[in-house]
C-alpha cells in the first residue's frame, strides 16, 4: 500500500507548487504593505518587463501565461512554466526599485536576523551590490523568462517519479535477497532509510545537472540579444559576487561556510548552479567577440 503512496508523494511534491498551488505559492512569496495588500509593481519596472518580453519576441499567448509580481527577497524568483495551462510567476526583488545605495533604508534591510554595523566596509559593499542598472535588471528578468519557457518543472517531476519507482524496486530486491521479512523491524527500517537517502541524492544530482545545463543554454540565448544584455550579464554576476563577498564577512562563521573568498558559492558534492566567476568570464568573452565582429 505504501508503494503507490511513495510515487504519488514524489510526483505531487514537484508538480503541485508549480501548478495547482502556484497562486498560493505566489502569495507566500509576495511583498505586502502595511495594509496587508500586495505591493503593485512600479510603472518603470512594468515597462522593463514588457521591454524584455519584446526583446525575447515572446508570443502573446506565452506572455499571458507569465505573471510578474513584487517578491519579498533580494533575489529574482520564478516558479511554474508556460508549458502548462497554469503558467509561470516571476518575482521581482525589492532592490530593483533602488536607484542608489543612499536610497536603501537600513530599517528595510535585515540579514538573517544578524545585527549589522552598517558603517563597516562590508556593509557598505553589500548595499552597493544591491544597486543594478537597467541593463542588469533586464538581464535578470530575461534570464527568468527564458527559464520558465522550458519544461524543467515537468522534467524534475518525471525525474522524481522515476527515482521513487527505482527506489521502491531496489528496496524490493534487497527485501527479497536479504530476507528482510525474517529480520527485525529496525533492520528493515535502516535498509529503507539507506535506499531513500541514496535515491534522493541521485535525484538531486540529476536536478543540479539539468539546472547547470539550462543556465548555459539560457546564457547563450541572452548573449544573442545584443551588447546591452551581455554587459548587463557581466554587471549582474559581478554584483552577485560583491554581495557574496560582503555576506561572507557580515554572516561570520556561516558566511565563511556559504561563500568562498572570491564570492562563489561553496560547493560540497552538489553544484546547484554554475560558479559566478565562470559566468562573468563567459559574458566577457562574448563581449570581446561582439567588439571584434562589429569592429567597435
Amino acid at each position: 500500500m505504501f508503494k503507490p503512496a511513495i510515487l504519488v508523494a514524489a510526483t505531487a511534491s514537484q508538480i503541485l507548487p508549480h501548478s495547482f498551488f502556484l497562486d498560493k505559492y505566489r502569495k507566500i512569496r509576495a511583498r505586502y504593505g502595511f495594509d496587508d495588500l500586495e505591493i503593485p509593481l512600479r510603472d518603470n519596472i512594468k515597462r522593463r518587463c514588457q521591454e524584455v518580453l519584446d526583446d525575447i519576441n515572446l508570443s502573446e499567448k506565452d506572455r499571458e501565461r507569465i505573471q510578474f509580481f513584487n517578491n519579498h527577497d533580494i533575489n529574482v524568483f520564478h516558479a511554474g512554466t508556460i508549458r502548462t495551462k497554469y503558467g509561470a510567476i516571476i518575482g521581482i526583488p525589492v532592490n530593483f526599485q533602488y536607484e542608489d545605495a543612499d536610497s536603501i533604508s537600513e530599517q528595510t534591510l535585515s540579514i538573517q536576523d544578524v545585527q549589522i554595523d552598517w558603517n563597516t566596509s562590508a556593509a557598505k559593499q553589500f548595499r552597493r551590490s544591491l544597486i543594478l542598472s537597467e541593463n542588469a535588471q533586464k538581464f535578470a528578468l530575461a534570464q527568468q523568462v527564458l527559464t520558465v519557457k522550458e519544461p524543467d518543472v515537468l522534467y524534475n517531476t518525471a525525474f522524481a517519479t522515476i527515482d521513487a519507482a527505482l527506489g521502491v524496486t531496489f528496496y524490493d530486491i534487497i527485501y527479497s535477497v536479504f530476507k528482510l521479512d525474517k529480520q527485525r523491524q529496525m533492520n528493515r527500517f535502516v535498509y529503507m532509510i539507506i535506499v531513500a537517502v541514496g535515491c534522493t541524492f541521485c535525484w538531486l544530482l540529476v536536478k543540479d545537472e539539468l539546472n547547470n545545463y539550462r543556465e548555459l543554454q539560457v546564457n547563450n540565448e541572452l548573449s544573442q540579444l545584443g551588447p546591452k544584455y551581455i554587459q548587463g550579464g557581466i554587471e549582474y554576476y559581478q554584483k552577485l559576487l560583491d554581495r557574496n563577498k560582503a555576506l561572507r564577512v557580515l554572516l561570520g562563521e556561516k558566511g565563511r561556510r556559504l561563500f568562498t573568498v572570491t564570492g562563489n558559492e561553496s560547493v560540497f558534492i552538489r553544484q546547484k548552479r554554475l560558479p559566478l566567476c565562470q559566468q562573468i568570464d563567459y559574458f566577457n568573452s562574448k563581449l570581446e567577440d561582439f567588439k571584434i565582429n562589429n569592429l567597435v
